[in-house]
């Protein structure tokens, strides 16, 4: 089976954030990979307002949760029903991100704390994960 050029450079990132993470989990199947190829399309027509929140997103977070927030072997999909508003509010988000959170929903570990991201960032970070959510019809 030939892999399309894409697919490829997906495979290429995978393989550098399962280093960077120091994960190894089970491959990411069909559904996944047009998950993450749709959200990082969607991604390139993020509104102006949503691109510091993007900037951070892929300096602190896309290692571990895919580009766009689909996921990866080394860290659950952030762009899920499981993370909708009514379930993980965003201040959930920031706690995630300010103290660290012990992994409940997905088997990847616990989530570090990222302690260079300020509350400014956060709340970018956290925006642009909402509208990639609702962008896929996650409420």
């Amino acid at each position: 089976m030939k892999m399309k050029p894409q697919k490829g450079l997906l495979a290429a990132a995978l393989g550098l954030a399962l280093a960077a993470c120091g994960t190894q989990a089970a491959p990411l199947n069909e559904d996944q990979i047009a998950l993450i190829e749709r959200l990082d399309a969607l991604a390139e027509t993020a509104p102006a307002e949503l691109q510091e929140g993007k900037r951070v997103f892929e300096r602190q977070c896309a290692a571990c949760h895919g580009s766009s927030g689909g996921g990866l072997q080394t860290g659950p999909p952030l762009v899920d029903a499981v993370y909708r508003p009514a379930h993980h509010s965003d201040v959930a988000f920031y706690i995630a991100i300010s103290q660290g959170v012990q992994a409940h929903h997905f088997n990847f570990g616990d989530m570090p704390s990222m302690p260079g991201v300020s509350q400014a960032e956060s709340e970018a970070v956290v925006a642009y994960i909402r509208w990639l959510q609702q962008s896929v019809g996650i409420e």
